[in-house]
């Protein structure tokens, strides 16, 4: 269970998270709960409550924080940010194809008399039908 130190951390990371970019949120929480372990590492009397006093409102610590990264440093994490979004792309539409592959085959296998031509040929009738019933 935690404490409430450290729900005022959690609470505190997630503010400083909405006011940073996307990209960036992960590498900020990090960060920050790193500074929080130095900071009462350094001395045992010092609080999470004065570590968050130091550090500011969260909307200034994440900009403190973005300032801090170099040009290369938030290229970088926002390549992988687009990777990832590119990755979970690609995954979802590999799984799409396969159910609807699935699918298909499940529709094909249901008739096991049916040859591959009695089913186009059947699709072609039922067509044809549908259109002479719109055009009388």
């Amino acid at each position: 269970m935690k404490t409430k130190e450290q729900k005022s951390l959690d609470r505190y990371c997630r503010q400083a998270q909405k006011a940073c970019p996307p990209a960036f949120r992960r590498r900020l929480a990090q960060d920050l709960r790193e500074h929080a372990a130095e900071f009462m590492e350094a001395d045992p009397t010092h609080t999470v409550a004065q570590f968050l006093k130091q550090a500011g409102t969260p909307a200034q610590f994440a900009e403190n924080f973005t300032a801090c990264l170099s040009p290369a440093e938030q290229q970088r994490l926002i390549h992988r940010r687009h990777r990832a979004r590119t990755a979970s792309l690609v995954i979802g539409g590999v799984l799409l194809a396969l159910v609807l592959a699935l699918c298909l085959y499940i529709f094909i296998e249901s008739d096991p008399f049916a040859t591959y031509t009695e089913i186009i040929s059947a699709i072609h009738i039922g067509f044809k039908c549908n259109v002479r019933k719109v055009i009388k």
